[in-house]
């Protein structure tokens, strides 16, 4: 199973919903909004996506996902990352 599907398999949600292509992403970052009131606007879209998404995620560890991407660590490697972090410490605290 590759990463990829793993994540889409815990989010069901977005199962069905296509990879970004390289040219989407340059895109997207190319219209980064550049004041930080519209970064702010834009993060809480974002935040509000993730709830809508059911990822899981508090505002903290959302923010520092976003911040990481923005720092160039791949999406999909953070989501298979966090997936994984957070099906060990699942596991961890119903062994207790």
């Amino acid at each position: 199973m590759s990463n990829d599907s793993h994540f889409r398999d815990r989010f069901p949600r977005i199962r069905d919903m296509p990879a970004n292509s390289a040219r989407d992403e340059a895109k997207i970052s190319s219209t980064a909004p550049t004041s930080p009131s519209k970064s702010r606007d834009v993060l809480n879209t974002l935040y509000e996506i993730s709830l809508l998404l059911d990822t899981g995620l508090d505002r903290t560890s959302f923010e520092l996902c976003t911040k990481l991407c923005e720092l160039g660590v791949a999406p999909d490697l953070l989501a298979t990352t966090v997936a994984q972090l957070y099906e060990t410490a699942t596991s961890r605290s119903n062994h207790r």
